[in-house]
């Protein structure tokens, strides 16, 4: 059919706006977009050889790890019972060259429900299997060169997403581990001053139970994380929070010097001497945001005991005990602050228990206290003495109580039992607050972070204190949010959503 008024193209007229329209199309986007497999700018299958060529073998193609639970995909096998099986365990996912912690990070895309739909468009199209600078410089090289989204995956633990990325080539640092250096002194690189503390240098990809092992062996210990899958790259730039942050600071403040390749490819140390905007920058600037960290050295301490207090509380759902309970307690948070005790405490006003189970749901609390270098034993639990006489003997017809107290010889021995066994392979949103201790009073606060906890409860770390606001990390500051040289308490809360794909 020909419609009046319209004349057919000539080949020459319709090959030149086929060629004005390519080169639109690369401009748009060379400036404004990253490529994607949809773009004819996007590599060939020949450049991606060559680049895995050029990595000795080190590029994957990026696939869904439940692609083997879909039949009507190329990946579906006999191997979904045991991605069934594994999917809530972090261990699964950080050893998954593309998978994430939490399912809405890959956007629910390919979850292992044979009766759900299976895309790979939630997640990188390859990644590079990295152990050295060089390799990462590579990765950056080619994904600058042909305008390909670049993302750094360690374990896989980011709230923000930072962590993987749709049509995106992925830097994955999993393997970029051990190599450590173990210092009595530290002298950074193309500076004449000597810092009189130890220290250790390890790959940015070192996984902080590693770590803690490690500098076991040598009696010493580090500002580091409670989640087994933390690593020491991603843990230092997002300000990183320890049991033992009230007495030295964040992980940020304890970095002497970095190793890292800059988004133009470059491969440089940074120190208080020298790059001393990118060391400044990294150091709790966020993840992924000005280079790619590959080897830090950071400062270390001598591990010594540190007593733990557990105490846990419930009561009836939906009544004021609880608020009333919670009120009191953590308006007593800043007295214990100043007596050196930090804290990680779990609030469920609202548990989700289905009739079915034949259970009475109960508001909870547990509190894990912490107390380094006790003067005595029972020194931590001699503080808690008068408020749990407090609670007991105010709400005792109303509540259910229990304590225990431990003393631990170190840190590392601390962590082996207490560290976040929290499921991955669900929905996960989480928002904060930092907490000045001024607020902690039971008038002033109470209404603000009930509203703030909602049903689904929180957890609150008071991890800060004078080790945070006096902090004097090397080169006179460093990027961590200014909130928390105010702060007492980081306050979390999250959702755990239904799961959806899409």
């Amino acid at each position: 059919m020909r419609f009046a008024g319209l004349r057919p193209l000539s080949i020459q007229t319709f090959l030149h706006i086929s060629s004005l329209l390519y080169q639109i199309r690369v401009q748009a986007h060379s400036t404004s977009c990253k490529a994607t497999p949809n773009d004819v700018s996007w590599p060939s299958l020949s450049q991606w050889a060559t680049l895995n060529q050029t990595l000795s073998g080190r590029l994957i193609h990026g696939v869904p790890p439940a692609t083997a639970c879909h039949s009507s995909g190329p990946g579906f096998n006999a191997s979904c019972v045991e991605i069934e099986a594994a999917w809530s365990s972090f261990t699964f996912h950080q050893d998954n060259p593309v998978s994430s912690a939490w399912n809405n990070m890959n956007n629910d895309s390919c979850l292992p429900d044979p009766t759900a739909p299976c895309s790979a468009a939630g997640y990188p199209i390859y990644v590079v299997n990295v152990s050295s600078a060089d390799h990462v410089k590579l990765a950056v090289d080619f994904a600058r060169a042909n305008n390909v989204r670049l993302n750094v995956k360690a374990s896989g633990h980011d709230y923000l997403k930072r962590s993987t990325a749709p049509y995106s080539l992925s830097i994955w640092t999993r393997y970029m581990v051990g190599n450590y250096e173990f210092h009595d002194t530290f002298q950074p690189q193309g500076c004449s001053t000597t810092i009189n503390t130890t220290a250790v240098t390890a790959d940015a990809g070192s996984y902080v139970a590693d770590i803690y092992h490690r500098l076991d062996q040598h009696n010493q210990t580090l500002i580091d994380g409670m989640g087994k899958e933390v690593t020491m790259g991603g843990y230092v730039t997002g300000g990183g929070h320890s049991p033992l942050s009230h007495m030295y600071g964040l992980g940020a403040d304890q970095v002497y010097q970095v190793e890292m390749v800059t988004p133009m490819g470059d491969i440089l140390t940074a120190n208080e001497c020298q790059n001393t905007d990118l060391f400044w920058a990294v150091r709790g600037g966020g993840g992924s945001t000005f280079g790619v960290l590959t080897r830090l050295t950071v400062r270390t301490l001598p591990a010594t005991p540190i007593a733990v207090y557990k105490f846990s509380l419930q009561t009836a759902v939906n009544s004021t005990v609880y608020w009333e309970i919670m009120s009191y307690f953590l308006s007593q948070l800043p007295a214990l602050s100043t007596a050196n005790v930090s804290a990680f405490l779990y609030l469920y006003p609202y548990p989700e228990i289905m009739p079915s189970e034949g259970l009475d749901p109960k508001a909870s609390f547990e509190g894990i206290f912490t107390l380094p270098s006790p003067s005595v034993p029972n020194a931590l639990e001699d503080l808690w003495l008068p408020i749990y006489s407090h609670i007991n003997a105010t709400w005792a017809d109303q509540t259910t109580t229990q304590a225990t107290s431990t003393v631990f010889p170190n840190l590392y021995s601390m962590f082996l039992q207490y560290a976040d066994d929290s499921r991955a392979g669900v929905d996960k949103v989480v928002g904060s607050w930092l907490l000045p201790p001024e607020i902690l009073t039971e008038d002033a606060m109470m209404p603000a972070l009930v509203d703030f906890l909602g049903e689904a409860g929180g957890r609150l770390y008071m991890v800060s204190g004078m080790g945070v606001w006096d902090a004097q990390p090397r080169g006179g500051s460093d990027a961590v949010n200014p909130a928390w040289r105010k702060a007492l308490i980081h306050a979390g809360t999250f959702e755990l959503g239904c799961v959806v794909a899409i």
